[in-house]
């Protein structure tokens, strides 16, 4: 499913809009399914190694002024889970079928619960993204355009973006990228 908004942000917080559909779609899952996923930072939505789903945010603007943002995401509702792939599925999760109707909806109506709040107060959702969030407290290995970190996961600024902790100390703060989880 696809949500177009015309936020009234600069772009540097469109990340922020990543993160509040991922805990719409955690709350609205839960409600449906009753299955408990968490996100891997940004846009992974996972249970257990699993992944479930994903979003993934387009936006079209100028350096100071977004136009709109299409919010794309995407779940696996009824699908059979692949053997070959660490994927999974809300029935495979919850043993039986799950309403591709009622999942849209829910998610829909907890988006627009939490962007309502998000208009008046963009970070406001953070701390419950931050629950939800795997990656935090993790090793990981950011793969960028131009660099690569590796380090501990320890906080989401109020940006969006990931801060790992280096073993020098110092920290990092990753805006995108490939995120991998090590062991």
């Amino acid at each position: 499913m696809s949500i177009i908004l015309r936020p009234d942000l600069h772009p540097s917080q469109v990340t922020l809009l990543t993160l509040l559909a991922g805990v719409a779609i955690i709350r609205g899952i839960k409600q449906i399914s009753g299955v408990d996923a968490g996100l891997k930072w940004p846009n992974d939505i996972m249970v257990s190694d699993c992944k479930l789903g994903g979003v993934l945010c387009e936006m079209e603007g100028e350096s100071e002024h977004v136009d709109f943002v299409v919010i794309g995401i995407g779940i696996d509702v009824n699908f059979a889970v692949s053997v070959d792939i660490p994927t999974t599925s809300l029935r495979a999760e919850s043993g039986g079928y799950v309403s591709i109707t009622r999942v849209i909806q829910a998610v829909l109506e907890e988006f627009e619960m939490l962007y309502t709040d998000f208009q008046s107060n963009p970070t406001g959702f953070l701390p419950e993204y931050k629950r939800y969030c795997l990656t935090l407290g993790c090793m990981v290995s950011a793969q960028g355009h131009h660099r690569s970190v590796t380090g501990r996961a320890v906080d989401v600024s109020e940006n969006g973006s990931l801060l790992v902790e280096l073993e020098s100390g110092e920290v990092e703060e990753v805006v995108s990228g490939e995120i991998i989880h090590l062991r």
